[in-house]
């Protein structure tokens, strides 16, 4: 990486001062804003069901030792499961700040990058979905000033 990187960034993540996501390149972090679902809103809300624990070769991932990257549900997908997308924000830091958490029960992986970091530039790459009652409560807003919400 350069001198400098971008982190993205939920509410919940803010919270917790932690990513889960590694850092992007500022050249790729339109190709991601681009084609992640996600990202560019095409997705309104996270999927049910998480994808099978497969290896990275493709194949199914029985080896307690292998180091692939687990794919099973966490905590955090079960939490999102069905719920509809957050917001998302792309931070640039610099990379000299870019530390990476680990987790009390894998001190040998890491399980995110801190947020407790000087912020050079925030970008939101998509506002988050409402709920049908909260796009109902807007419109009745919207109504009440006139449109100019």
């Amino acid at each position: 990486m350069d001198e400098r990187c971008f982190l993205i960034v939920r509410p919940a993540d803010a919270a917790r001062g932690c990513s889960p996501e590694p850092a992007l390149h500022p050249e790729c972090l339109p190709y991601a804003a681009a084609h992640c679902p996600m990202l560019n809103g095409t997705a309104t809300h996270y999927r049910r069901s998480p994808l099978l624990a497969t290896h990275p070769a493709g194949r199914p991932c029985t080896d307690p030792s292998c180091p692939c990257p687990s794919r099973s549900p966490d905590g955090g997908h079960a939490a999102r499961s069905g719920s509809p997308a957050d917001r998302y924000e792309a931070w640039l830091i610099h990379t000299r700040n870019y530390r990476p958490v680990f987790g009390p029960d894998r001190s040998d992986m890491p399980s995110g990058v801190s947020l407790d970091v000087h912020v050079l530039r925030r970008r939101v790459l998509r506002t988050a979905q409402l709920t049908a009652e909260q796009e109902r409560l807007t419109g009745l807003v919207r109504g009440l000033l006139g449109g100019n919400l």
